[in-house]
């Protein structure tokens, strides 16, 4: 019976793709290949103009991916899959142990169609990417759908709702995803109410996403500071993408500066965000803009370098407060700026390591610099009274330091001088008994002599 069946199948999938449908040879040999659970059939990519699928035909696919466990990506571009076809194929396709990748892009279904998916959805342990792009029929209503059904999955990973008609994205506020890495919202007007619900999301202890798209969102400077305020302190986001959006001035940009290198005080910059890698922004073609945005791009580079031990908050310290360059960022930024600011928190003891690093990172220009406009203020630093107090206890402890030198210098010569001076008492001593003796033996000779004559 179950050869009768297979042969049914067989001679069901030759009536139906090589006789009611018009598909390319590779369609038909990939559709066969998943049929029969062909091991390196893992991906099936229908581009619907160019191949003429019949109902029964969809039907079929559905049914085949659904028993098939080595698929994994699905990728069903053109307009050609409107709510009649998206339901035919997922009517069958109610859940897949191996599907990781589902991309729906050009295409015409909206509510209908999407409400056939949620099963599939709900069913599908190994989806992580979903990708519904190019469709104005995918509204708010479609988002909020798709969104719920994925609610507490773990599973999604990227979603990509690139060039629909959606408007409001509270839904991921209200729903979780909590490995969600990877969202693409391009070319919807989601505007300030949408940053506030991405604002939630990036403030959000845990949060993992990475990677967020937002060009043409009807983005302006107001929601740009909305986005930047929540990234103040966000430690996974890595990349920005903000671009055409035109109500952006040179405020946003400024607002992006700020949060990559915040230079009202050392320790504000050391605690500025290093852990986003890119950020887009469209150019406004005027030399100020430029000039941000070429300090943008030190900020993320500084960001960038990932070398062990490399601390981006040090590098940024000393690439900005310790460099000329301050002046501007200050301007750009609003916040006042002195020429003896560079020194003002730092410790009167650290200033020669502070200088010679001056010197070793920028060069003896930038060192020159720094001591021609903030001389005045560096001897400021120095506390008159308690200097010449230190120097008259120096020359105290030297005078100190030379009286024992020269008593110790003393004791020696003095000690010396007194054992040379028993040497010669000795020797004194030593001169006059030998004189006495030889006056006592020239007097016993004489008497000799004299005792001789007598006799």
């Amino acid at each position: 019976m179950s050869s009768n069946n297979h042969i049914d199948e067989d001679e069901q999938f030759r009536q139906v793709f090589n006789g009611e449908c018009d598909v390319s040879q590779e369609c038909l040999d990939t559709f066969w290949y998943i049929k029969n659970n062909y091991p390196n059939a893992t991906n099936l990519r229908i581009n619907s103009i160019e191949e003429i699928i019949t109902e029964l035909g969809w039907s079929l696919i559905g049914r085949y991916i659904a028993k098939n466990t080595h698929l994994t990506q699905i990728i069903l571009e053109g307009p050609g899959m409107t709510d009649a076809r998206i339901s035919t194929l997922f009517e069958s396709l109610v859940r897949s142990s191996s599907i990781k990748l589902l991309a729906l892009g050009g295409n015409r279904f909206g509510r209908n169609g999407v409400r056939t998916m949620l099963t599939f959805l709900g069913n599908s342990p190994q989806l992580v990417d979903l990708s519904i792009y190019c469709n104005n029929n995918i509204n708010t209503e479609c988002f909020e759908l798709l969104v719920s059904t994925l609610h507490n999955t773990g599973i999604i990973k990227r979603l990509n709702f690139t060039g629909c008609n959606i408007t409001d994205i509270s839904a991921l506020d209200a729903n979780n995803l909590p490995n969600l890495i990877n969202l693409s919202l391009n070319g919807n007007n989601i505007g300030r109410v949408g940053c506030n619900t991405l604002s939630n999301i990036l403030q959000n202890e845990g949060s993992t996403l990475k990677y967020l798209h937002l060009d043409s969102t009807g983005i302006g400077d107001e929601e740009v500071k909305i986005l930047v305020t929540a990234l103040k302190h966000n430690t996974s986001l890595k990349e920005l993408h903000l671009l055409n959006n035109n109500d952006i001035t040179e405020r946003g940009h400024v607002a992006v500066l700020k949060l990559l290198n915040d230079v009202s005080s050392p320790e504000s910059t050391y605690t500025s965000n290093h852990t986003l890698r890119s950020c887009h922004l469209t150019e406004l073609g005027n030399r100020g803009t430029w000039q941000i945005t070429k300090y943008i791009s030190d900020a993320l580079v500084e960001n960038e370098v990932t070398l062990l031990n490399y601390n981006p908050g040090r590098a940024k310290v000393i690439g900005s407060h310790l460099n000329s360059r301050l002046k501007k960022l200050c301007e750009l930024q609003g916040i006042e700026y002195t020429p003896g600011s560079i020194f003002a928190d730092v410790e009167p003891v650290l200033l020669p390591d502070i200088l010679a690093l001056i010197r070793s990172r920028h060069g003896q220009s930038e060192l020159y610099t720094a001591l021609i406009h903030t001389a005045p203020d560096l001897l400021s630093f120095i506390d008159r009274k308690a200097l010449i107090r230190g120097i008259m206890d120096k020359n105290t402890a030297r005078a100190a330091a030379l009286k024992a030198e020269y008593e110790r210098e003393m004791a020696i010569l003095t000690a010396k001088n007194n054992e040379l001076s028993h040497r010669l008492a000795l020797m004194e001593s030593g001169d006059s008994q030998q004189s006495s003796i030889g006056k006592y033996n020239g007097d016993k000779g004489k008497k000799r002599r004299r005792d001789s004559i007598i006799t």
